[in-house]
């Protein structure tokens, strides 16, 4: 009996050895990783594309689909660095997507959903290999991609009413991407044709906190203070100038870089953004300067402790004595210890921007 019991373990034992080589063998060679529990220690970007991947400690990479699929993830956007597609495709994990692929006939779609949209835009993928270098092969085709009748049941959109665009490939950089240094600005987003950019006037350099009447006719050069995620509907953006502006009108794109350069400037009547890095410039309208925060409806404070991100009922003791409640159903996690926050009205709701968190939540003020 013990020495059946004994055939029996190596039996199972060398199965099994076999079944994962032939699994190796079927992804075409190539590591193939389903999920990890590793933490992601840095941001990779493709030189020369808006692709990004996350990099755990193991070296496996996730391919991004959207920040709506980074909702429950830490990610550390102050470690970024640019490598070769080769050099992505060590070790690869299943991407990390919100809604997935579409397949409508033959094209084949990202189904790409940043958080602050109402619905989804179709990317069209110009070729199997990016489908590939997105981290899903033959093996897990039909867990991440579905055809239109599939994909239009379980997300609950008639593909017919989506935007549809072309998604920047991936494979065609091959041959030219080179490493650059990490600090150099991520790639431009591609920009919709709906928007158009507003002329540039000739800069005027200001006093690092210039007052408001001082700001006519000029334009302001500075820094955003911290990370920027790109323009969301009703983003707010504070400078290292101590200024506040939020978005002023409706514009969808996600774009990140840290502590990028701006340029504030008047054009038409109306104040416009431009973010080093992208195509466009936005419209814009001062919240508050340093001078002037009692008359700007934003709140600008820290977190009076350790932060754990939101739960649905979440509280905030902020280190004005002020207390917040979370006053909008989501799940986030991220820890910080005493970050900055800040709190302004956009749609008659208050809004909460935490430093180093991507999404908002709505929240309500109980002290």
């Amino acid at each position: 009996m013990k020495l059946k019991i004994n055939y029996l373990i190596k039996y199972i034992s060398f199965k099994y050895i076999i079944a994962f080589f032939f699994a190796l063998m079927i992804a075409g060679g190539e590591w193939r990783i389903a999920t990890s529990d590793a933490g992601y220690v840095d941001v990779v970007r493709l030189e020369g594309t808006p692709h990004i991947w996350l990099r755990d400690t193991t070296g496996a990479v996730r391919w991004v689909g959207d920040t709506r699929a980074l909702q429950a993830v830490t990610v550390p956007w102050n470690q970024v660095r640019t490598i070769t597609l080769t050099s992505a495709l060590v070790k690869r994990l299943d991407p990390l997507l919100s809604a997935g692929l579409l397949k409508d006939g033959e094209p084949i779609y990202l189904v790409k959903w940043e958080t602050s949209w109402v619905q989804p835009v179709l990317q069209h993928i110009q070729s199997i290999d990016d489908v590939r270098v997105f981290g899903i092969n033959e093996t897990d085709y039909g867990r991440f991609v579905l055809d239109r009748r599939d994909w239009e049941s379980r997300y609950g959109f008639s593909v017919d009413s989506l935007v549809r665009e072309e998604l920047q490939p991936a494979v065609a950089t091959v041959a030219t991407a080179t490493p650059i240094p990490a600090s150099t600005p991520l790639p431009t987003a591609t920009p919709r044709p709906a928007y158009q950019t507003a002329t540039l006037v000739p800069l005027v350099s200001l006093p690092a906190q210039p007052a408001l009447s001082a700001l006519v006719g000029n334009a302001i050069k500075t820094q955003i203070d911290g990370a920027f995620t790109g323009w969301s509907g009703s983003t707010l953006v504070k400078l290292r100038n101590g200024q506040v502006w939020q978005q002023a009108e409706y514009l969808y794109e996600y774009y990140y870089a840290y502590g990028p350069t701006v340029l504030v400037f008047q054009s038409g009547g109306n104040w416009m953004m431009l973010v080093e890095g992208m195509s466009q410039s936005v419209s814009v309208r001062l919240q508050s300067t340093m001078s002037e925060p009692s008359t700007s409806g934003v709140i600008q404070s820290q977190i009076d402790d350790t932060f754990n991100g939101w739960d649905g009922e979440t509280i905030f003791r902020l280190s004005n004595g002020q207390v917040w409640q979370q006053a909008s159903y989501a799940y986030h996690y991220h820890y910080a210890y005493r970050p900055k926050v800040m709190i302004y009205q956009s749609g008659g709701n208050w809004v909460m921007k935490v430093d180093g968190v991507t999404s908002t939540i709505r929240v309500k003020r109980l002290v």
